[in-house]
């Protein structure tokens, strides 16, 4: 009885045993197979368009993620104006890491560079779709509204937001709210290092708004500024648009300004002010970047001199600096052989 007894025992300890080895190879087993789970992806994609809404066949983007310095360049082809990149999500991008797209179409005539700040709604949604491509004409600059507060003068006394928009950079899915009788200007974020001056042309203006009072019919100015150092303003042209409200739905105010010839002083800056009036019946919402949609922004002519520095002002100092520079080498090598 006792061998019996000890019998079960024994095989009792040896079934206990075999079972925990089961147990860790199924262990090992799951967190190889967890491991080895590839990353969930993350999409980037698009159409790209020449400046007058024409498809641009066979696009070259490149994408670079600004933080890691890794560069890929998207799929195309040559029947399409379509455009695709799948990364790694979490792995080749994060959110809050910025990515630069640069596109252009065949033989560069026409391209764009934008910087996007990646947004964990992004991340969550597993990419940027569709994150269509606009190209315009070589010396154009597009500047994007941003709600981060503008401080450094000059600033308006006419303004009741000061805001900034910054060249080349999307702000996020930012909001600014402005109650009847209110407005926020938007200043580029670099000031003029002389008198720029810019020859006739077409500005382009586009931007999103949401009215908020069920009963609204208003009307939205939105004015082109210069301004001075000290902050007085010359408002180039203006537009006034008949803004209704349409339940959960944004608004877009699509404007080409035709302008004269005008000069922004040195130290001065190129400003978009955009009034709502006190006659309006509620708040009315400037979108910033809306999701599924282009970020809301402004875009000089052609003719752009090259605000803040003029491009034949940085060849002029390029070339003194050239000139001081031989002219140091050639002082040392007499001074060597006096």
């Amino acid at each position: 009885m006792l061998i019996l007894v000890g019998t079960n025992v024994r095989e009792m300890e040896l079934g206990h045993y075999i079972l925990l080895l089961l147990l860790g190879a199924l262990l090992l087993f799951t967190t190889a197979s967890v491991s080895a789970q590839p990353p969930e992806p993350f999409v980037i994609a698009g159409y790209v368009t020449y400046e007058n809404g024409s498809p641009c066949n066979n696009p070259q983007v490149n994408i670079t993620n600004l933080n890691t310095s890794d560069t890929w360049q998207a799929e195309a082809n040559q029947s399409s104006n379509y455009y695709q990149l799948v990364l790694a999500n979490g792995t080749d991008v994060n959110a809050t890491e910025q990515v630069r797209f640069q596109a252009s179409g065949a033989g560069n005539e026409q391209s764009r560079q934008i910087v996007y700040t990646v947004t964990s709604d992004d991340i969550a949604r597993g990419g940027l779709f569709p994150y269509n491509l606009s190209l315009v004409e070589p010396y154009r600059q597009t500047w994007y509204f941003t709600a981060n507060e503008a401080s450094s003068p000059p600033l308006s006394t006419l303004a009741t937001y000061n805001r900034t928009m910054t060249k080349g950079v999307e702000d996020g899915d930012t909001t600014v709210t402005l109650a009847p009788g209110e407005c926020v200007w938007f200043y580029t974020d670099e000031v003029a290092n002389c008198t720029v001056t810019f020859p006739a042309g077409i500005w382009d203006v586009s931007y999103w708004v949401k009215a908020l009072a069920l009963n609204e019919s208003s009307t939205l100015y939105t004015r082109l500024q210069s301004l001075t150092p000290d902050g007085a303003n010359t408002t180039i042209t203006e537009n006034a648009s008949l803004i209704s409200y349409t339940e959960g739905a944004l608004h877009e105010i699509d404007l080409a300004f035709a302008t004269a010839g005008f000069s922004v002083p040195e130290g001065g800056l190129l400003a978009l002010a955009l009034c709502w009036p006190a006659s309006a019946q509620g708040n009315l919402e400037i979108h910033c970047n809306p999701p599924g949609q282009h970020a809301s922004s402004v875009t000089s002519p052609s003719s752009d001199p090259g605000f803040p520095v003029p491009e034949l002002l940085s060849v002029l100092l390029l070339g003194l600096g050239l000139l001081v520079l031989l002219g140091l080498c050639g002082l040392r090598g007499k001074r060597r052989h006096g």
